[in-house]
């Protein structure tokens, strides 16, 4: 009986831990869809519809996805801007919005800027109130604008408008406001050395608020309101978990520092960067299933809930339910951050090269 419980736990771990490197054969890259010369460095890459959205630096330049060909180029005006922060992408019309900070007849003011897929301009709003920094803008789930620039500490201005620019609704909020996600504006605030956790609706109504760890900020807000976080001691990341809108915590696992949370599918994906691994996980906390790679170099998720793994010389494609392998690419030794590999829906692959090309393939 002993005996064979070893060799049902052994099993069990074998199911949970699977190493890539096993697979049978690799495919290499087909030739490229299209190649475009692109001189700038590092940059950012968003895909909606027919339109490949480039963003670096230097500013944002619309690309036709059929053939790589040049649409309009948005010069930046003086602010690097990348698609985590002050900018967002419409996926319904593929409008482009921007917020930027700019001096105005010596006045610093800040501005909505909204463009067609094309990169025209539709439209721009310039904010009354004297704004500082930290400006961000998404789209909702009701399909409108969210703008929040913060005024001073833990004060900030949110602006909703619609899509022709109508505000809709203006909300001070004295706190610091943190991330807009799955339709709740999470904001974390200090009130007599306690931490407090706010979350706010589409309409800007508040909807939750408790007393939180003070080290343990939202990485991630589930359509529930439920809070997946990771937790800092002030060097470095020391564990993650999950916290129900009563705020108390519902699961929580040490981390070793390394460890980078992403979700897929309505599952939690655990990146370690120490150890080279990915864990997918469910919403209770249990581990569903394990994969160890050779070197994790960067990882890329779709919408249509693909898992792109990127290491020396191999692409590897994960389906996102169950980290099941799709696809194995051998690709040319690359140099780190110069290179990017960037999946995209329906199996589109985007190679950015820092100063030289973009090309695209297809690899259905």
């Amino acid at each position: 009986m002993k005996k064979m419980k070893l060799i049902v736990s052994a099993l069990i771990v074998s199911l949970l831990f699977t190493n890539t490197t096993s697979a049978k054969s690799y495919a290499t890259l087909p030739d490229p869809e299209w190649s475009s010369e692109y001189k700038y460095s590092s940059p950012d890459l968003e895909k909606s519809g027919a339109t490949v959205y480039i963003i670096d630096s230097n500013g944002v330049q619309f690309i036709h996805d059929s053939n790589g060909s040049k649409k309009n180029l948005i010069k930046n005006r003086g602010e690097v801007q990348h698609f985590t922060g002050d900018n967002a992408i419409d996926n319904k019309n593929g409008n482009y919005y921007t917020v930027l900070s700019s001096k105005v007849n010596n006045k610093k003011v800040t501005q909505l800027y909204a463009y067609d897929k094309s990169g025209k301009k539709l439209w721009s709003k310039t904010f009354s109130e004297k704004l500082n920094d930290l400006n961000n803008v998404y789209i909702t789930r009701d399909g409108n604008v969210l703008v929040t620039s913060r005024v001073s500490s833990y004060n900030f201005m949110v602006y909703k408008l619609d899509k022709n620019g109508k505000l809709l609704k203006k909300k001070q909020i004295k706190e610091h406001i943190y991330r807009y996600e799955n339709g709740f504006l999470v904001t974390t605030s200090t009130i007599k050395n306690k931490f407090y956790d706010t979350l706010y609706d589409d309409q800007l109504n508040l909807k939750f608020k408790y007393e939180r760890s003070g080290n343990k900020a939202a990485e991630y807000i589930d359509k529930d309101g439920t809070v997946y976080y990771n937790t800092f001691d002030g060097k470095k990341y020391s564990g993650f978990g999950a916290r129900g809108t009563n705020g108390k915590e519902i699961w929580s696992f040490p981390s070793n520092g390394f460890e980078e949370l992403k979700f897929v599918e309505n599952k939690l994906m655990i990146i370690d960067w120490k150890n080279f691994t990915i864990s997918l996980y469910d919403k209770k906390g249990k581990v569903l299933k394990k994969l160890k790679f050779n070197k994790i170099i960067d990882v890329d998720t779709t919408s249509d809930n693909k898992i792109l793994i990127v290491e020396n010389t191999k692409l590897t494609i994960l389906n996102g339910t169950d980290l099941k392998q799709i696809s194995q690419i051998t690709v040319p030794e690359f140099v780190p951050y110069k290179t990017k590999f960037h999946l995209k829906e329906d199996f589109n692959l985007y190679v950015t090269v820092a100063g030289k090309t973009i090309s695209k393939y297809l690899l259905n």
